[in-house]
């Protein structure tokens, strides 16, 4: 099939801000901030020739994410986040050097789809275990979707009503279709 696009895209624009990721270079991590706006704007034309919109972009250099940073934060508030998150990145950062350097943690590839979601549960579980904030989150979370499942599930059932309903009418216009059809040659079946 034919991939479009819509002439139209919803743009949400964010603030910078210091972390919200693990750089793998040793330069602070530029990360989203609050939502700033939410716009629709045409879409881009395509540029003709080498490097196009669908090439990847390059990660930015440290230098240049600490400038952007410090330019959308100001200096103080820079400073201030750059410290608690520099401790923070360099704790991950020298655990994952530490990881890779050992085969005690090594899982493979997931070879199918169900595997693959049984890790993820199993990882959940862990995660929620060893933190309370996680579980608090997903248990308000569960708690929120309960009424939206509930009434998806009542609806489910109006649909099967009406299909159960419809389903003899439309067994006896099948029937009536048959009686009414007509061989190649036009004669009647």
């Amino acid at each position: 099939g034919l991939v479009s696009f819509q002439e139209k895209v919803h743009v949400r624009e964010f603030s910078r801000h210091v972390g919200g990721g693990v750089p793998s270079d040793t330069g602070v991590a530029l990360g989203l901030g609050i939502q700033l706006r939410n716009v629709t704007e045409p879409l881009s034309a395509e540029r003709p020739g080498v490097g196009k919109l669908d090439k990847a972009a390059e990660p930015l250099p440290p230098r240049q994410r600490a400038q952007l940073l410090r330019q959308a934060m100001g200096q103080a508030e820079y400073s201030k986040a750059q410290r608690i998150h520099g401790k923070e990145l360099l704790t991950l950062q020298t655990r994952r050097e530490q990881n890779n350097q050992t085969d005690q943690d090594f899982e493979p590839m997931p070879e199918s789809l169900k595997q693959a979601r049984l890790r993820a549960k199993k990882l959940e579980q862990e995660v929620a275990k060893n933190n309370p904030f996680i579980s608090t989150l997903k248990s308000k979370a569960v708690a929120k979707a309960k009424p939206k499942a509930k009434a998806g599930v009542r609806a489910m059932k109006s649909v099967q009503k009406v299909v159960a309903k419809a389903k003899p009418k439309a067994k006896a216009g099948l029937r009536a279709m048959k009686c009414g059809r007509k061989d190649r040659k036009g004669r009647k079946k």
